[in-house]
């Protein structure tokens, strides 16, 4: 669990997705593809998962938001904790794993936190353009 002011740093970077690299394959000939980084909704419209983040050094992949926001290890969902390398049901997993109520919680957790770091940027922007002001009046 990341505390307060790493969450906040990471929240302020971003996830990063990885896109240029040759993934390796596991014993069954599978490897992460970025069609993953995508969802096709039923109307055939493509939607980014910006949450899906790939890990090179552990040739898995896990759930920005769960990761930054999951309190609980019991029951949480693999993309949190120790990530998934299942190639096979990759779909299938990530399919479920957007789906549930704990990644939804962590996501608009996610997306608050977001808002409000971002808010809290042009507030102190703005007090230091009327500082700025002040000093040359």
């Amino acid at each position: 669990k990341s505390d307060d002011r790493m969450r906040q740093i990471l929240i302020e970077h971003g996830p990063e997705q990885v896109e240029q690299f040759d993934f390796p394959k596991d014993s069954m000939q599978r490897k992460f593809s970025k069609i993953h980084y995508n969802r096709r909704l039923v109307n055939g419209e493509n939607i980014r998962r910006h949450w899906l983040q790939y890990s090179v050094s552990n040739d898995s992949v896990y759930c920005f938001c769960c990761k930054l926001f999951t309190s609980s290890t019991i029951g949480a969902p693999s993309l949190s904790d120790k990530g998934s390398h299942d190639w096979k049901n990759m779909s299938a997993i990530l399919s479920g794993h957007e789906k549930s109520s704990e990644h939804l919680a962590n996501f608009q957790s996610w997306k608050e936190l977001e808002l409000r770091l971002q808010h809290m940027k042009t507030i102190d922007a703005e007090h230091l353009r009327l500082i700025k002001k002040e000093e040359q009046y």
